[in-house]
């Protein structure tokens, strides 16, 4: 993930972590040794459709689009890796400069 934050730009990058305690984001910003800004955010708080599920995801990708909005919703795979990189490599062609 590292990497990824590093390609796509430290400054494009944002973490919502669910949790309400402030020492959490601190402890989880350092042991993933994470540049990016890293922020407290329960479940349900952005009223995301993937959040509404009888299953909780543990965690997932999107981008918010000029308006705001989320969009291109991804849920990775343990053990579909080829399937994750097809989504990471679409997100990355998006933020690639011309």
């Amino acid at each position: 993930m590292k990497n990824f934050i590093q390609e796509i730009g430290v400054e494009n990058i944002v973490v919502f972590l669910n949790t309400t305690n402030p020492h959490n984001v601190t402890v989880f910003k350092k042991q993933h040794k994470l540049d990016c800004p890293v922020y407290a955010l329960p479940i349900g708080e952005l009223d995301a459709p993937i959040e509404k599920q009888d299953e909780i995801v543990a965690y997932y990708y999107f981008v918010f689009s000029d308006s705001g909005m989320m969009e291109n919703c991804f849920i990775p795979i343990r053990g579909l890796e080829e399937r994750n990189d097809v989504y990471l490599n679409s997100i990355r062609r998006k933020f690639q400069k011309n």
